[in-house]
């Protein structure tokens, strides 16, 4: 079943997603989040990358960010009030 692009990004503001993975280091979520992120590059879609490594030691909470569009203007994420 192959999904709708026209209607995956439907009321998605400015065109862009964001995903954030989170979880205990050693989980394997940079993993997942390469994955992931080769999965969209490969698929046409622009990405931004972010990682916080927030811990090193096994345990300690860790967050893996993509920011997915349609356009080379993903990268340029809105500015707070």
């Amino acid at each position: 079943m192959e999904l709708d692009k026209a209607r995956a990004w439907h009321g998605m503001k400015n065109g862009t997603l964001n995903i954030l993975i989170g979880g205990e280091a050693g989980q394997g979520l940079v993993t997942v989040g390469q994955l992931l992120a080769k999965s969209l590059v490969r698929s046409g879609y622009f990405i931004l990358v972010t990682q916080s490594y927030q811990s090193r030691i096994r345990g300690g909470h860790n967050i893996f960010a993509i920011c997915v569009g349609k356009d080379k203007d993903t990268d340029k994420t809105e500015q707070g009030p």
